[in-house]
């Protein structure tokens, strides 16, 4: 399973901060998706992968 990252050097507009076990997160509101638990899925799978585990 493969997980593409973007490093951003500020929080955009259109996104939002998530943090979870000490790690901030950047949202891009214009994608769907949605942290469960440890999981993050993307809805409607338009990448290859549906979700990952915060690890």
């Amino acid at each position: 399973m493969k997980l593409k990252l973007t490093f951003e050097e500020s929080i955009q507009t259109n996104d939002t901060e998530f943090v979870m076990n000490g790690m901030h997160f950047i949202i891009d509101k214009g994608e769907h998706h949605y942290f469960n638990n440890k999981q993050i899925d993307f809805i409607p799978d338009q990448t290859g992968f549906k979700q990952f585990e915060v690890i």
